[in-house]
């Protein structure tokens, strides 16, 4: 397979420890916080003293340790290079599917548990082997440059870094609660795996017995690795994200996407003209935040949840009636509490969670009357009017929760659009909001309280959705719009 690269790709040896290296450096081995009967963290734990330096001090914000990892495994970019250039690779490595090597393809072949073989090891004995075709796209190319050259003895894995504990450091909120960075959690896995290993003998005959821990381990580093990357990656950097954010109360960052300048019907009370700027509901729903979270208890919460009791009026998913169960307190404090209030908003910055039911414990939180010309929220199936059919009966999604509960509020609220740096004349300017939720929306009445709203832009899931932000066309040049942007709402 050949490959060239037109500059040297990167250097994978940031993570490969060498001896002199381990020498510099003590290795975190406990899953302990602190020390016995003792306020002092534990020498060998994740946030020790002895190796990272006393809190405050510059050094823990320099001094990386280390994790034994007990078996040699693959560099997690290698490893998920492997995985994605074939499901089978996975599949035998976790141990799930069997095969066999074959000479004439070069390459591994689906097998039964007769003839085949399966697990870490096994497969790791076949890799030097396996000859992929390099047809295909760069980004294939790449990958098997990548695992011809860096899936090799010298590449692997017996340590993995872990960073100074000041940048994920372990201390006591202002509630009297202990914070930490979730990073930590990601060690603490590799870190138990590896563990299990302690009073194991591991040599070239037994290797074998401990591939399902090993492949564990793997997965676990892969993990580790990718969260670093999302902190690394993109226009939010590590370094920006924690000591570079320029925080504005209620606001968001958009990208910025072309405007959707045509006007299908002049009647319409929906036309945008250049006073608007299009946004997704998740950036409205999260810049109006303190307004969002009042919306969603007035509306809806308040006649579902009791506050002074674990009790709620609940719609069980197998009959659609309305029924009064109790709860658990940490499913009712997510609802009535602020913290939990806003940790439902943030759902809403996950796609796959926006068309899900909103569900209470094993209940639905409410019921919606569907024509596919009128919407109606129903708390009790019993109250529903002679002309409600229960055929058009189905829960409410998150989505539609927000937006419901947002609906009247669309024209209240103005916002100022800036596009950070400010570089020219016309970089800030206010704006009303236009808020649109999916590439194609429904056009429906909804009903709430007796109250019939128009919905224009009433969520279509069979539809993209909306997430950036679009000003009118005028204004881009002001903006000198490399398509980012904040938008901030009064």
């Amino acid at each position: 397979m050949e490959y060239r690269f037109k500059k040297t790709p990167f250097n994978l040896d940031i993570l490969i420890l060498n001896k002199q290296q381990l020498k510099m450096m003590s290795p975190v081995s406990t899953l302990s916080i602190f020390e016995p009967s003792s306020d002092n963290f534990a020498a060998a734990g994740l946030f020790s003293t002895d190796i990272f330096g006393i809190v405050g001090s510059d050094e823990r914000n320099t001094l990386f340790s280390y994790i034994n990892l007990g078996v040699e495994i693959l560099h997690p970019l290698i490893y998920k290079h492997i995985i994605t250039t074939r499901a089978l690779y996975k599949d035998v490595m976790e141990g799930t599917k069997y095969a066999v090597y074959s000479k004439e393809l070069k390459d591994l072949v689906l097998s039964d548990e007769n003839e085949g073989e399966t697990g870490y090891s096994f497969f790791m004995s076949t890799l030097n082997k396996i000859n992929l075709s390099d047809k295909g796209s760069d980004l294939r190319k790449f990958k098997l440059y990548m695992i011809s050259h860096y899936g090799t003895p010298e590449y692997m894995m017996k340590q993995i870094l872990v960073i100074p504990a000041g940048l994920r450091d372990y201390k006591i909120g202002s509630n009297g609660r202990p914070e930490e960075d979730e990073i930590n959690d990601f060690y603490r896995k590799v870190l138990t795996l590896s563990n299990s290993l302690n009073n194991i003998k591991i040599t070239d005959n037994t290797i074998g017995a401990v591939d399902v821990v090993r492949f564990r381990i793997q997965e676990a580093v892969l993990e580790l690795y990718q969260h670093i990357m999302k902190l690394l990656d993109g226009k939010r950097k590590f370094i920006q994200g924690k000591w570079g954010t320029r925080g504005v109360m209620y606001a968001t960052r958009n990208v910025i996407t072309p405007s959707l300048a045509g006007i299908g019907d002049l009647n319409d009370s929906n036309i945008l003209d250049m006073e608007h700027t299009t946004v997704g509901l998740y950036q409205y729903a999260a810049a109006i935040g303190a307004v969002t979270m009042h919306e969603l208890h007035s509306k809806f919460i308040y006649r579902v949840f009791n506050p002074d009791t674990n009790n709620a009026y609940l719609i069980d998913p197998k009959t659609n009636e309305s029924k009064l169960v109790s709860i658990n307190v940490k499913d009712r404090d997510k609802w009535i509490t602020l913290e939990g209030l806003e940790s439902i908003v943030a759902l809403l910055a996950h796609e796959d969670m926006r068309s899900r039911p909103v569900m209470v414990d094993k209940y639905y939180l409410l019921l919606l009357h569907d024509n596919g010309k009128t919407i109606t929220p129903i708390f009790n199936t019993d109250d529903m009017s002679d002309d409600m059919d229960v055929k058009y009966l189905r829960p409410i999604t998150y989505y539609e929760l927000f937006y419901i509960a947002l609906l009247d509020t669309f024209d209240k609220y103005r916002c100022l659009i800036t596009r950070y740096p400010v570089i020219n004349l016309g970089g800030i300017y206010p704006s009303k909001i236009y808020v649109k939720t999916t590439g194609a929306p429904r056009k429906v009445n909804v009903v709430l309280n007796h109250n019939s709203m128009d919905a224009y832009e009433y969520p279509n899931y069979k539809d993209a959705y909306f997430n950036s932000l679009s000003p009118h066309y005028v204004y881009l040049q002001a903006l000198g719009a490399d398509f980012d942007g904040v938008i901030t709402c009064n």
